[in-house]
């Protein structure tokens, strides 16, 4: 039977940035200013074990504060990475 496996992910809030030349498109990963979301290599079986990581990540430092427009047209100021939930099946 197949086993589900939860980990966090770390987003660059850049990603989501508006991209001038593309009105309502965010950046595209092709800048190389920009981080493609990434598996931290440490997985779990419930998804409460992976959250309580994420909230220790979270916590933690995320990185320069960042201030931009994103692409839906939202001001954000904040840290620049963000860690959400994800999961497979293995």
């Amino acid at each position: 039977m197949p086993t589900p496996n939860y980990y966090a992910v770390k987003y660059d809030v850049r990603s989501f940035e508006a991209d001038p030349e593309r009105p309502g498109r965010s950046l595209s990963y092709e800048n190389r200013d920009i981080v493609a979301p990434a598996i931290i290599d440490k997985r779990f079986d419930t998804p409460e074990g992976a959250q309580a990581y994420i909230d220790t990540l979270m916590a933690g430092d995320r990185g320069e504060e960042v201030e931009l427009t994103l692409a839906n047209g939202v001001h954000y100021k904040g840290p620049r990475y963000f860690y959400t939930m994800g999961s497979s099946i293995t």
